[in-house]
């Protein structure tokens, strides 16, 4: 039993958020009991009980106690709202159980029961992420033609679906249905658009996106900018890249760890050691730290061109600048020194690598 010091006696405000912490926790069976106690006190619970038991019951995969309870709250003559809904929903899309989660909000809206932008929002996206674009689309229209307005939140869902399933023509053709409504792309919208195009091989239009933001007055950030410095680097235009991150900088845009680890690759890959080493420097010089992934791209690099001195160089630098190599940058160089018949240098390795 739920005890207070005092003369305080816990109430339905105390069992739900004692709960609602519980159910986060995913600790049910406490939870639960104590849901039983409330009623053998005689202290009925509420919406928002029976909402975080939902939640808590959907975390764990259990469905169909979850709309059991459900069930429960409208033969206890209390009326689960939007949010109850929208939670159960949200963990039927989250369990890839698409068709229960849309039947739901059938069920919501033959009682009276009016979905809001979040509950569209939570089915647009697990219909995108089962693969339905069709349904997703759809959903979209019909949740405008009932006077529900989608949010940018919602765009950037169905922007993001598209993307991924290599639908960019419509793509564009929702970013501009979505300004034509009155919703204002936000950087994130941005960074899903030239995300999709690059890793749709559509290079040029994801630069002409991003002067197309600038000149709308969106501010990239280091994010765009490593998503298309990536995506230039993964089509063979190292040139470009270098560029773009001398372009980035002159505008004030500051370059992190991970610009330079993708530039890095990216220069490893494309067979140009020197340039490679020679950003390293400049990384350094400039003030980026490089991590252990840097130097694991790095020693890779150098290996895979036969330059294993330089990468057992890059070791020593690598650790005297106290960083340690992970599992990953040991095996890098364990294959590197295998595959130039460096054998001495493996068993040296392997030796240094085991706690003595």
């Amino acid at each position: 039993m739920v005890k207070i010091g005092g003369e305080c006696e816990p109430n339905v405000v105390t069992y739900t958020t004692i709960i609602n912490g519980l159910c986060k926790e995913s600790d049910l069976t406490k939870a639960f009991g104590l849901y039983q106690q409330m009623h053998s006190m005689g202290i009925i619970p509420d919406i928002v009980s029976y909402t975080s038991l939902i939640n808590g019951l959907c975390k764990v995969g259990a469905l169909d106690r979850a709309e059991k309870l459900l069930l429960t709250m409208v033969y206890e003559d209390l009326k689960p709202n939007v949010v109850t809904y929208s939670t159960l929903i949200n963990g039927l899309c989250k369990h890839g159980e698409i068709e229960r989660a849309m039947v739901l909000l059938h069920s919501m809206k033959s009682k009276g029961h009016k979905p809001n932008v979040v509950t569209y929002n939570i089915l647009i996206d697990g219909l995108c992420k089962n693969a339905k674009i069709e349904r997703a689309m759809e959903l979209l229209h019909s949740m405008k033609s009932e006077g529900h307005e989608p949010d940018v939140v919602t765009y950037n869902i169905l922007i993001d679906g598209l993307c991924k399933n290599a639908k960019i023509e419509r793509v564009m053709e929702l970013l501009h249905s979505m300004k034509s409504d009155g919703h204002e792309p936000t950087v994130v919208t941005y960074s899903i658009l030239i995300d999709g195009l690059c890793k749709n091989a559509k290079i040029e239009r994801a630069m002409e996106l991003l002067h197309s933001m600038k000149s709308e007055g969106h501010e990239p950030d280091v994010v765009i900018y490593n998503i298309l410095i990536d995506g230039l680097c993964k089509n063979a235009k190292i040139e470009r890249a270098m560029e773009l991150l001398h372009s980035m900088k002159s505008e004030g845009h500051e370059p992190n760890v991970v610009t330079y680890n993708i530039l890095l690759d990216g220069l490893c890959k494309h067979g140009d050691i020197e340039k490679t080493m020679a950003l390293l420097h400049s990384m350094k010089s400039e003030g980026h730290k490089p991590d252990v992934v840097t130097y694991s791209t790095l020693i890779d690099g150098l290996c895979k061109h036969g330059e294993i001195e330089r990468a057992m160089e890059l070791l020593h630098s690598m650790n005297s600048e106290g960083h340690k190599p992970n599992v990953v940058t040991c095996n890098i160089l364990i294959d590197g020194l295998c595959k130039n018949v460096e054998i001495e240098k493996v068993k040296e390795l392997v030796h240094s690598m085991i706690p003595q």
